[in-house]
């Protein structure tokens, strides 16, 4: 073995022919799938953004006009006028009131000029609760144990 030359493991290391071809064919594998990819996302994307432009005018929310339509105009009816239920129970009430206030100074006028004191008859006092006595000691014989 001479220094110049490469020990044996490295030499079946190099590339051969045979390494050179199958080099040369994972290139262009690699090259193919990187042109078809490009090739495939120009075509998918292309689409989406031709669509979407040709599209942009038949979507629901693009044909609809900006504003409200306008409502649609009724035929005038002649107003109804409301069957009033207050003011005959409002004349009721302040009548009733009327006379409540009449009663009252005919009540004021009758007074006598001394005020009237009840007198408790002496029959009649009030109740006294009943006196408390205190209860009965209980008284237990002691028993003969003999």
């Amino acid at each position: 073995m001479t220094p110049t030359m490469a020990p044996p493991q490295i030499q079946r290391q190099l590339a051969t022919r045979s390494h050179g071809r199958r080099i040369l064919l994972i290139l262009v594998l690699i090259l193919g799938s990187a042109i078809g990819g490009a090739f495939w996302l120009a075509h998918t994307r292309g689409k989406t953004a031709a669509k979407a432009t040709e599209t942009s005018g038949t979507r629901p929310w693009m044909s609809q006009g900006v504003g409200y339509p306008d409502p649609e105009k009724l035929a005038e009816k002649t107003p109804v006028t409301p069957v009033d239920t207050i003011t005959p129970e409002l004349a009721r009430l302040r009548s009733e009131l009327l006379a409540m206030k009449l009663k009252l100074e005919e009540l004021d006028k009758r007074k006598s000029p001394t005020p009237v004191i009840n007198h408790a008859q002496p029959g009649q006092g009030q109740a006294r609760p009943p006196e408390k006595r205190p209860a009965p000691m209980l008284f237990l014989p002691q028993r003969d144990a003999g």
